[in-house]
């Protein structure tokens, strides 16, 4: 495996790892607010919460995706260089 092929699945692992915590939190957040708004303390999560949260977790989704991707691409026997004519 190349050096700049393994920077890229590290920097995939970093971003996926970011994107689960950072939904994690957001989600956090919503059920808070929902338990406040059943406890009659407050309203429930905004609109924005909810639509951030949905884009948050098609984010996370994707990266993980590409990782998947990545890491299947790495395990293989042979990987598939392109060669480019000049």
């Amino acid at each position: 495996m190349d050096a700049s092929f393994d920077a890229e699945v590290s920097t995939l692992r970093r971003a996926a790892a970011t994107a689960t915590d950072t939904r994690h939190l957001a989600q956090e957040r919503i059920v808070a607010a929902f338990r406040r708004h059943l406890e009659g303390e407050g309203p429930g999560p905004s609109d924005a919460d909810l639509q951030s949260f949905a884009r948050l977790v098609l984010v996370e989704n994707a990266l993980l995706k590409e990782l998947g991707a990545a890491v299947v691409l790495a395990a293989s026997p042979k990987r598939v260089r392109v060669a480019t004519r000049d």
